[in-house]
């Protein structure tokens, strides 16, 4: 909080600072204000800001301003839920961009359905999204039920779309941080 006040005290004629240094202290306090009919349309109206191409380094208040960014950011940890949506959603982007190898890579070696190796459906998946066409995956309404310190279930919505097919399912993952990667070990849909 003193950062943030110092940090508005120090050029107090940038208002683009102030308003972002004012929002985040807003955020941090747990306590929003109401924005005024006239705030909001005013912000609305505002015009973008125009890049300084001719400056070479960022004048002292832009560096203030990154400081306390940084500072109020919240890493997302390994053991943290949002680091396990973190990786539910790279995993989804990752199939949905047919990316094959970052697909795999939110997977276990030790990953294997019922009825195939882990290697027999490493060829098959490779197959299933080479195939010709767009995909399209979204999770949605993530749930993670921590099961243990390196063990999550993770459950959503799952909407998938490609050229061949429209579906939308309940799906459920379970996860294990391993190397300080959070991979899939196991997945079941209905």
């Amino acid at each position: 909080s003193q950062a943030y006040d110092k940090a508005l005290q120090i050029d107090n004629s940038n208002k683009t600072a102030q308003t972002k240094l004012a929002l985040i202290k807003e955020m941090m306090s747990g306590q929003p204000k109401k924005l005024q009919p006239n705030a909001l349309q005013a912000k609305q109206e505002s015009k973008p800001v125009q890049a300084a191409s001719a400056v070479s380094s960022p004048s002292p208040t832009q560096k203030q301003v990154e400081a306390v960014e940084k500072k109020t950011s919240v890493p997302a940890t390994q053991d943290s839920p949002t680091s396990v949506i973190e990786t539910v959603q790279a995993w989804a982007k990752a199939w949905s961009s047919k990316d094959v190898n970052a697909y795999l890579a939110h997977y276990s070696s030790e990953f294997a359905p019922s009825k195939m190796s882990h290697t027999e459906w490493v060829v098959q998946r490779r197959e299933r999204i080479d195939i010709p066409g767009t995909i399209s995956v979204i999770a949605r309404d993530i749930k993670v039920t921590r099961k243990s310190a390196n063990r999550a279930t993770v459950s959503f919505k799952q909407v998938y779309q490609s050229s061949r097919l429209r579906n939308t399912s309940s799906k459920t993952l379970e996860l294990e941080l391993e190397n300080g990667s959070w991979l899939i070990v196991n997945e079941s849909g209905r």
